[in-house]
């Protein structure tokens, strides 16, 4: 049945996203039975609201049914979604604009102009650039004129501030996260020299650096396991503008060891979105992504760090006692304190083990033990055959 939902599930987006018309074939392999196993799959990459309502719109819900409910349900929400975080953008650019502070907006809040419906395109967040010098300004800004709060989490690029409706907005002060190849890194730190001029502080990055960073944003996720079908999406609309296939885009991306990458991933996206016919490398990548949603699957990253740290010992034994670049993330005391990582691996060991995360540990040891051979080796393949 798999397969089935599979074929469904990319039917209806097509339907939903171009237009194209479910034959009777597709009509006729979605019964009751299917249904929950479709919901499912589309929910674990944010997509059913876009399934439910193209099954609305061909009446293929049954009246009444649970199903129906759970598909609709998602639908109404990711109106409300975008509604509400549309609203707090709005009031977070007004607001910049009026202290003079240049900023870039990021991902969902550019891309979704592209959807038929802006509201298509979810997003969990706001993400929002800004030069690091006005980092604590904005912050200050945001908490007394907005009411955000600020919330202290381990990241070596942003930080987290939450509106009191709830919405969550990621405050970039750089574009590289620890860990990236020194590649794409290098010009994803030109971010600022790559903006279009405007009239206001809301700065717009250029065709070529917009394209890139959205790539490099998908290898980043695609190598800790999976990045979900949504920025395959992004993509397809993306490539339809006709603005992101110029000379300087390719070799924006042969410069940042992504080219190899953006081809395979541009393949899949016309595979699954347009009329080509699939390769090799559509089902490979295909058969890693769906299965893992759209922030991965613990299965999926243990295997990338087998393949990564060489074998299962070596992985966990780098998970036991974590390298001091990665610790300092998690305390901050630490950058100054080096003297205190002891202490500071045995408290994460504490929290780990008797904290919220600790069903996450159980499951990741598991899969550490439990990986099969042959899915180490496809995804070791995978990620050559991908240059990452």
């Amino acid at each position: 049945m798999q397969r089935t939902v599979e074929k469904i599930f990319f039917a209806l987006l097509r339907f939903e996203m171009k237009g194209e018309e479910l034959c009777k074939d597709i009509q006729n392999l979605i019964t009751p039975e299917v249904l929950p196993a479709l919901f499912k799959l589309s929910k674990r990459h944010d997509l059913a609201h876009l399934i439910g309502d193209a099954l609305d719109n061909n009446g293929l819900l049954p009246d009444e049914s649970e199903t129906q409910k759970h598909f609709l349900q998602e639908r109404n929400m990711a109106v409300f979604r975008y509604e509400q975080i549309q609203y707090e953008f709005e009031q977070i650019c007004n607001t910049l604009e009026r202290a003079k502070i240049p900023f870039i907006p990021l991902k969902g809040s550019v891309i979704r102009k592209y959807y038929p419906e802006p509201w298509m395109r979810t997003s969990c967040d706001i993400d929002v650039l800004i030069d690091k010098s006005n980092l604590e300004q904005i912050k200050e800004i945001l908490i007394q004129e907005l009411e955000y709060q600020y919330k202290e989490v381990e990241s070596s690029h942003d930080i987290s501030l939450f509106a009191p409706s709830g919405v969550h907005l990621e405050l970039h002060h750089s574009l590289v996260e620890e860990g990236r190849a020194q590649k794409s890194s290098d010009i994803l730190y030109t971010i600022w020299e790559n903006v279009v001029e405007t009239r206001s502080y809301n700065r717009v990055m250029t065709d070529e650096m917009f394209y890139f960073y959205h790539i490099a944003h998908m290898a980043k996720h695609f190598e800790i396991g999976g990045c979900g079908v949504r920025p395959f999406l992004d993509i397809y609309f993306l490539q339809r503008q006709g603005r992101y296939q110029s000379s300087t885009c390719i070799e924006l991306l042969q410069n940042g060891g992504l080219l190899t990458f953006a081809k395979a991933v541009e393949e899949t996206a016309a595979v699954w979105f347009g009329d080509v016919e699939e390769t090799q490398i559509v089902k490979n990548i295909q058969d890693y992504i769906l299965y893992a949603g759209m922030y991965a699957d613990i299965e999926n990253r243990v295997a990338v760090q087998h393949v990564r740290r060489g074998g299962r010992f070596r992985y966990l034994w780098s998970r036991i006692f974590l390298p001091y670049k990665e610790l300092k993330l998690q305390y901050p005391n630490l950058e100054k304190r080096k003297i205190l990582l002891p202490f500071y691996q045995i408290k994460r060991w504490c929290r780990l083990l008797f904290g919220k995360d600790s069903q996450n540990v159980s499951r990741e040891i598991k899969a550490n033990v439990n990986m099969p051979k042959d899915k180490k080796e496809r995804i070791a393949k995978l990620l050559k055959d991908l240059d990452l």
